[in-house]
């Protein structure tokens, strides 16, 4: 099981970080909100794709909970993990979303901006933060006991 995770997280930071450079580079030259959106979701996926380590080491040490040992990360672990997981989801709406626009409305695709794409991720962003900070705090949801 071991192998097969670190096979998978490596070729997910390797895949991911290939892509957001190529992504990035390509922004920086031709200005496309696409390729923007690209990249932020390379970045979070390769971020995803690095959190597994901890699980990793956890798995090549005999199951020894060794960094979820401390109470801090355990239960923040799984807090970040899912809020990524969440972000990196909307952003692949955004993207699917300017793609339609594009698609059935060209005309109206210019119009897209993406300074207010990136305020609605920061604020869905904030509202999740304060929902799992909630959660976390009374006990109950994602790391109820």
């Amino acid at each position: 099981i071991a192998a097969c995770v670190i096979i998978l997280t490596i070729m997910g930071i390797l895949g991911n970080l290939t892509f957001l450079f190529y992504f990035w580079k390509r922004h920086n030259n031709k200005r496309s909100n696409n390729d923007v959106l690209f990249s932020i979701t390379s970045a979070y996926d390769a971020i995803i794709s690095a959190m597994s380590f901890p699980v990793i080491a956890s798995i090549l040490n005999s199951r020894e909970p060794m960094m979820f040992d401390n109470e801090v990360i355990c239960n923040s672990w799984p807090v970040i993990f899912y809020l990524l997981i969440r972000i990196d989801m909307l952003s692949v709406v955004y993207l699917s979303v300017t793609r339609t626009i594009a698609i059935v409305l060209p005309l109206r695709s210019k119009n897209i901006r993406l300074n207010k794409m990136v305020m609605g991720m920061l604020f869905y962003f904030l509202a999740l933060v304060v929902v799992d900070l909630i959660f976390l705090i009374t006990g109950s949801g994602l790391l109820g006991k």
